[in-house]
């Protein structure tokens, strides 16, 4: 997956939209962000969901999770 997908920011989506995102989609952001190689696929497998490649791809492009892990990413530098 591109890293260009995922874009530093110092905004991120603050706790109310924390709030928004399933069990499962805080689950797959930790263990993105966890991974030494920032591997979509292998945080959706860890996140528990059925067809990770899949799976990996649609949360990458949900706007929520891309602006949370881009504050994180932000924070890290």
């Amino acid at each position: 997956m591109p890293s260009t997908m995922i874009q530093p920011s110092k905004w991120g989506i603050g706790k109310v939209g924390l709030s928004k995102l399933n069990p499962s989609q805080l689950l797959f952001v930790g263990a993105l962000l966890a991974d030494k190689q920032f591997n979509p696929t292998n945080a959706a497998r860890v996140a528990g969901y059925k067809n990770p490649p899949q799976a990996a791809n649609k949360l990458m492009k949900n706007p929520l999770i891309k602006a949370a892990v881009g504050k994180a990413v932000y924070e890290r530098k």
